[in-house]
């Protein structure tokens, strides 16, 4: 029982822990991705209950064809409602949480979602299926969903930056983008792994093969691109950011001349002195005569026009604020650079 319990449990686990480790900056509170857990794990419920009003429906409908019957149940209803049930969950947890900062936080919501619902189906069926097909959910099943959620996610945080930006149907437009893209591919999924133990045609088990091996290395893809995108100040440039730039004016530096000495200034004070410009002696003709009284040695008085040191208006120089120096204009909060949400008040820091 033990073994059974750990074989259902630890593969979640596992990728639970590698999407954690893989957000670049700042690390979500594990009380809200518990929280975030828990609620994936009671979505079972309402999934359960519309899958079996479903399947009721379908039985009703005597659909005789594998291939519709199976297009109906697993786009129709499986897809829809389990992907509704964690999409739900995702939201209800996270659209108006303040931590939400970051678009590869839904990457890290969504998956956490996800196999909070993926954790307890497993454990149902390896408990009654036995250890086999643990292993092969392990291997299969449990990937799935961690690769579903991580496009719902994907798009998720794409919407939530959209609505910080004002983009409010754009937003929208993310959200259904993103659920509908998880659907088609769970449904996919369960599609082609169902008409093969249908059909025992072996281009269904082909399909379903290459099919997981594509998403697999699609969804590594995109959560490393994901998390490479998530660098300082790239959202300072890519929106009207409110309180990054706080239009600091300062004078501009003192101009410098030659080797780096200030300039001498355009007015700068001199004294005149005494013009000392006395008759001299001159030679004559005849002889050397003595200056004359009226060209004595006068000297000239002191300018005594004090000088007036004139300020100039000088044109205001945009310094740009140092980097990581982002401002809540509610709060007054100091934020990390590329948020684009107060993680103090939960204020969106762009123009809205």
């Amino acid at each position: 029982m033990i073994a059974l319990g750990a074989g259902a449990v630890i593969p979640p686990l596992i990728l639970l822990i590698f999407i954690y480790a893989k957000d670049p900056h700042e690390k979500e509170p594990m009380g809200l991705l518990i929280k975030i857990f828990i609620c994936g794990v009671i979505s079972c419920i309402p999934a359960a209950l519309y899958e079996g009003f479903g399947q009721s429906v379908l039985k009703e409908l005597n659909i005789d064809d594998a291939f519709f019957y199976n297009l109906i149940m697993f786009f129709g209803i499986v897809g829809v409602a389990e992907e509704c049930v964690k999409y739900f969950a995702l939201y209800v947890c996270t659209w108006k949480n303040r931590n939400f900062n970051y678009r590869f936080d839904g990457i890290v919501y969504a998956v956490f979602a996800s196999l909070g619902f993926a954790t307890l189906e497993n454990i149902l069926y390896v408990y009654r299926s036995g250890f086999d097909t643990a292993i092969a959910r392990a291997l299969l099943s449990i990937p799935g969903h961690c690769n579903f959620a991580i496009y719902m996610g994907y798009f998720y945080g794409q919407a939530k930056y959209l609505e910080a930006i004002g983009d409010i149907k754009g937003s929208a437009s993310k959200r259904r983008t993103g659920l509908i893209v998880a659907i088609l591919l769970h449904g996919t999924y369960d599609f082609c792994i169902s008409m093969y133990t249908t059909t025992r045609e072996g281009v269904y088990i082909v399909a379903f093969f290459g099919f997981v091996i594509m998403l697999d290395i699609m969804a590594f893809v995109r959560v490393h691109r994901s998390s490479k995108q998530e660098t300082p100040h790239q959202y300072i440039h890519e929106s009207n950011l409110v309180g990054a730039y706080q239009n600091t004016y300062t004078a501009p530096a003192p101009q410098r001349g030659q080797f780096g000495q200030p300039q001498q200034q355009p007015y700068v004070q001199q004294q005149y002195g005494a013009y000392q410009n006395a008759y001299r002696q001159q030679p004559n003709s005849y002889s050397y005569q003595q200056p004359n009284q009226l060209y004595q040695q006068q000297p000239y008085q002191t300018y005594q026009q004090p000088y007036q040191q004139q300020t100039y208006q000088q044109q205001p120089v945009y310094q740009q604020p140092a980097q990581g120096m982002v401002f809540c204009t509610y709060c007054g909060s100091q934020c990390r650079s590329n948020s684009f949400y107060c993680s103090s008040c939960g204020k969106p820091l762009y123009k809205v």
